[in-house]
């Protein structure tokens, strides 16, 4: 795991953008985290009119009505404007079982992403992976997990399906997450170091 260090949030998040068009240029396929911190960074595409032919999967997903303001889909759907097209969403009309089941499916044949941008929560974890979580050994491509905070029922990739992925890419800003940093930058057993890829970064305004 390699950190970079940027002087200002500004700075990494045009840092984080630049990665992501880079890896646009040749990706058939790859992931994007949900959150409030990547929205300013899938905005600066839509601005930009970035065009993309692939195929784009949110890390994980909150369970809620299909619709709802508080999906991942929603936001991150509206911050891409026209990329929005390529997103392939998590079924949530369907049962958490049936959606999951669904999901292994169509992702199956992508493996392994060509790059994914995920974030770094205060404890550590990335998509709706939590440490401590059982889905972190799981053997499937998608787990139904329970998160410390509403909606607590969320789908998520796992370990398993993120690993073999290229680029991998974590986005951390601000003060709260520099000790999630310190951790898994040193190799603590968190969520983000359970993810095997052939480049791993850390993008981030805080000095480790």
């Amino acid at each position: 795991m390699r950190v970079k260090t940027f002087p200002s949030p500004q700075a990494a998040l045009a840092g984080a953008r630049a990665w992501l068009m880079e890896n646009l240029l040749y990706a058939s396929c790859g992931v994007l985290a949900g959150g409030e911190t990547p929205l300013p960074v899938y905005r600066a595409l839509a601005r930009q009119g970035v065009r993309y032919p692939g195929v784009l999967l949110l890390s994980d997903e909150r369970w809620l009505e299909p619709g709802d303001p508080g999906t991942n889909l929603y936001r991150v759907g509206q911050a891409l404007g026209p990329l929005r097209e390529r997103l392939l969403p998590f079924p949530l009309g369907l049962s958490p079982e049936q959606a999951r089941e669904w999901m292994e499916e169509r992702i199956r044949p992508f493996l392994p992403f060509d790059f994914a941008l995920l974030g770094l929560g205060e404890e550590g974890h990335t998509a709706s992976l939590f440490p401590g979580s059982p889905a972190l050994g799981s053997s499937r491509l998608v787990e139904v997990v329970l998160g410390p905070t509403y909606p607590s029922l969320r789908l998520t990739l796992t370990p398993k399906a993120l690993s073999g992925t290229r680029r991998v890419l974590f986005l951390a800003l601000g003060p709260a997450k520099r000790q999630a940093i310190l951790r898994v930058a040193r190799g603590a057993d968190l969520p983000p170091n359970r993810i095997r890829a052939e480049e791993k970064w850390i993008f981030t305004d805080q000095e480790v």
